[in-house]
């Protein structure tokens, strides 16, 4: 099958825009999942070829299993792949996220494994990062002690078994 016209596909990310809610606060949005699952935006993209599959970013348990069941019982598409943060210092994925993607068949695809940086030796305990890096915009608590005993251990972790922290953070 061939691509679906520019346009095609442009009206289909606009459909998928629109079912992104209002501000609930604090920056945060809603997602209407029931008429995300249930309705042509993603589905069409996939009958007219202009996307092979639809996948999604930054769902829980709670909100893929939902996605599903309503993609499922009403015959659309469904999700192949979740994507969300994973990394050894942020492993929430692994109590409920991960054994579901397992149960439904979705792939799951990590972002930030080496949390920007930092399990890759990049920044040092009590000094700033470098301007114009991801943790210099605005890094928080991220660069806490806490945050950085946590990583010593994983280095010493991998010094141990004559790896660098970087081949930890990747094969985990």
């Amino acid at each position: 099958r061939g691509l679906a016209p520019w346009r095609t596909l442009q009206e289909g990310v606009d459909q998928v825009g629109e079912l992104v809610g209002a501000s609930s606060g604090a920056g945060e949005q809603r997602l209407d999942l029931e008429r995300l699952a249930s309705g042509p935006a993603l589905d069409e993209l996939v009958e007219q070829g202009s996307a092979r599959a639809i996948g999604c970013s930054n769902f829980s348990a709670e909100q893929l299993a939902e996605a599903d069941d309503i993609a499922a019982s009403n015959g659309k598409s469904r999700f192949i792949a979740l994507q969300n943060q994973y990394s050894l210092l942020e492993r929430d994925a692994d109590e409920e996220v991960l054994p579901l993607c397992r149960e439904r068949n979705v792939g799951f695809v990590t972002y930030f494994p080496l949390v920007s940086g930092l399990l890759t030796s990049k920044y040092r305990r009590g000094e700033a990062p470098a301007e114009g890096t991801r943790l210099a915009r605005g890094a928080g608590e991220l660069l806490s002690d806490t945050t950085f005993d946590e990583v010593d251990r994983l280095a010493a972790f991998a010094e141990e078994r004559g790896r660098s922290l970087h081949e930890l953070a990747i094969a985990a």
